[in-house]
């Protein structure tokens, strides 16, 4: 059985942008900030549609697995 590879922050942009392609029309003008490990081993990513606008962000949480657990919208 194959272990699964480790997620660095390459991957985790990844993912994240694949999120903001299916979520949002916007993924060719996203400036993706470099994703944040968190305790739990998470990660959470702040994309910012350009140009920055108030509450034209999103925060993407992918877990250790590189699942999106979270897309949050900008307020």
């Amino acid at each position: 059985m194959d272990q699964p590879q480790a997620l660095d922050e390459a991957k985790v942009t990844e993912i994240a942008r694949r999120a903001v392609a299916a979520n949002d029309s916007w993924v060719d003008r996203a400036e993706f900030e470099r994703p944040q490990r968190l305790p739990d081993g998470s990660w959470s990513v702040m994309v910012w549609r350009l140009p920055k606008t108030p509450g034209g962000h999103r925060v993407i949480l992918i877990n250790d697995k590189g699942q999106v657990t979270a897309y949050h919208r900008g307020a």
